[in-house]
């Protein structure tokens, strides 16, 4: 159909099919040649891919057609010099915003892509202590391309939709505690006065994680009370495996999708304690934070250390893997630190083989009326004040232990992929609010090679779940308690360690724990034990800590 394009005539034609949506056009006129230069080749045709299309708004310039093509609009996309994936961690560093005066622009291509008015998250008015939107730069995530997408992408952006920098308040991160302190001295004590407010996150799932640990609940309970509004967060993922974007799908345009046209949801969590001598490690330093642990499976209500992962908690090989490539060195080459630091936890000096983790895992099983069993039923329950129906199945959560005490791989997670590639759990979906329990997936000591197997089949689609050294459930929680070299350990094979001994004690390396990638180091004989949030099926309530809403 006909149209005008940077008011050039031209036709327009919406290909949508086998894979292909993508707005064309071609001149309908030739283009004059230079004179001075000779003949020049310009464009007299191209195209617009939906994928690269952040937006199209009217032309608030243009409030009435002055012509048969109809009303002006302004159409808003991603340009960039490499080629663009949209499922891809780390986006190009070259982006920039292309803004395009357009008429006539076929229905079904503009009905798909027009943004009628701004979301009310984007529309939130200054306060008395300045801007209630604030964008939050983690300076050194990923490969440290956030800064850039700022003043090429995002900062433009905004200016087309009619915001103000007035509007907003951007702020840098200036070390690994600047996060954490932006929360607990501007975004926490406005929450606690039912101040709505908006935080656009450009980091990795650290960043996440340090909002969530810096609200969580004090004494008295900040998060709990009914004054407080959770802050909106949008996650624009610049980090370098950017698990939470990827299972919400809000890596589409950097975020910029989703938060134009997404809206605020709960995020489930997983609340982790720890043993009271467990302490956090280089670089995020952070102190964890002291907390009663009711209800735990331990039975202590006595203050404990305290942290709570919206994405994985870990033990063994993938604790060890992330703890090992965190550094500085191994950073400067993005996603491919995992590799390396792999090859090192799986072939260690000597021919030896990879570590055998010692510790006794007991699940927390859900009840048989969940609407979400594990694919095997459970064994009978172990807690004799577990509550059962008249033939023998619990109808509240119950603990069980597993019989193996050497271990290779114990994970915890909400979240279907953990990179773009990886998907860990197949079954998890964050997105829906009736699939929120969190899957174990968990395997014995292995020689290398059939650790490698078993992480290929992740690559692949997720087999993994279905190879049978694998278990893999939908679980309420877990406790892991350290075994050192008192502790009885008939199945302990791992007498190659070089930790000197047969247990875990004497090394920390093997004693670390992976809350969304900070590190917990436990003390010898240690534990940590985390529970899901939501109204705690066994029995208590006080699990239904909110406290940001996430867009998507």
């Amino acid at each position: 159909m006909d149209g005008r394009l940077n008011g050039r005539e031209v036709v327009l034609t919406h290909e949508k099919g086998d894979g292909k949506d993508t707005l064309t056009w071609e001149a309908k006129t030739e283009y004059p040649k230079d004179q001075d230069q000779g003949p020049k080749e310009p464009a007299t045709a191209g195209q617009f891919k939906s994928q690269d299309i952040i937006c199209i708004v009217r032309d608030a310039r243009d409030p009435a057609s002055k012509d048969n093509l109809g009303p002006t609009y302004t159409l808003l996309s991603v340009s960039r010099d490499a080629p663009h994936n949209s499922d891809s961690a780390a986006q190009s560093a070259e982006s920039s915003l292309q803004s395009d005066s357009i008429q006539g622009i076929p229905s079904s291509f503009l009905e798909a892509h027009l943004l009628s008015k701004l979301p009310s998250h984007l529309t939130l008015p200054p306060g008395p202590e300045g801007p209630n939107i604030h964008v939050l730069i983690s300076t050194l995530s990923g490969t440290h391309r956030a800064e850039g997408f700022v003043a090429s992408v995002l900062r433009p952006l905004l200016g087309h939709l009619g915001i103000p920098e007035t509007a907003y308040k951007v702020h840098r991160t200036v070390s690994s505690q600047t996060i954490t302190e932006l929360t607990t001295s501007i975004f926490l004590p406005r929450a606690r006065r039912s101040v709505l407010q908006t935080v656009l996150l450009l980091s990795g799932d650290g960043g996440v994680n340090d909002i969530i640990n810096a609200l969580r609940p004090t004494d008295p309970p900040a998060t709990t009370a009914s004054s407080y509004t959770p802050p909106s967060l949008c996650v624009l993922p610049f980090g370098t495996a950017n698990a939470l974007a990827l299972s919400l799908h809000t890596v589409k345009l950097n975020g910029l999708h989703a938060l134009l046209y997404g809206t605020p949801h709960r995020l489930p969590l997983l609340h982790t304690t720890f043993s009271p001598l467990a302490r956090p490690l280089a670089p995020n330093t952070t102190p964890l934070s002291l907390t009663g642990a009711p209800g735990s499976a331990h039975g202590s209500k006595a203050a404990v250390p305290t942290l709570t992962a919206a994405i994985v908690v870990s033990y063994g090989f993938h604790a060890s893997l992330v703890a090992d490539s965190d550094s500085p060195e191994l950073r400067k080459m993005g996603a491919a630190r995992f590799q390396h630091a792999a090859n090192a936890l799986l072939y260690p000096p000597g021919n030896k083989p990879p570590h055998a983790y010692r510790a006794r895992v007991s699940l927390l099983r859900p009840p048989s009326s969940s609407s979400h069993p594990p694919p095997d039923p459970p064994p009978s329950p172990s807690s004799p004040n577990c509550k059962t129906t008249k033939d023998g199945s619990p109808v509240q959560s119950y603990w069980t232990t597993l019989e193996r005490t050497t271990h290779a791989y114990i994970l915890l997670t909400l979240v279907p992929r953990l990179e773009p590639s990886f998907t860990i759990s197949p079954r998890s979906d964050p997105r829906d609010p009736n699939s929120q329990r969190p899957y174990l997936v968990h395997f014995g000591a292995l020689p290398a090679a059939d650790i490698m197997r078993l992480m290929q089949a992740a690559y692949d689609g997720g087999r993994h779940v279905d190879v049978p050294e694998v278990g893999y459930e939908a679980v309420d929680g877990i406790r892991v308690e350290m075994l050192d070299n008192d502790d009885d350990d008939s199945n302990n094979n791992d007498s190659n360690d070089d930790d000197g001994g047969g247990g875990d004690g004497s090394d920390g390396r093997w004693r670390r724990v992976c809350v969304d990638g900070r590190i917990v180091e436990l003390e010898p004989g240690g534990w940590f034990e985390v529970r899901r949030s939501g109204p705690d099926t066994s029995g208590n309530d006080d699990e239904s800590w909110e406290p940001v809403k996430v867009i998507f």
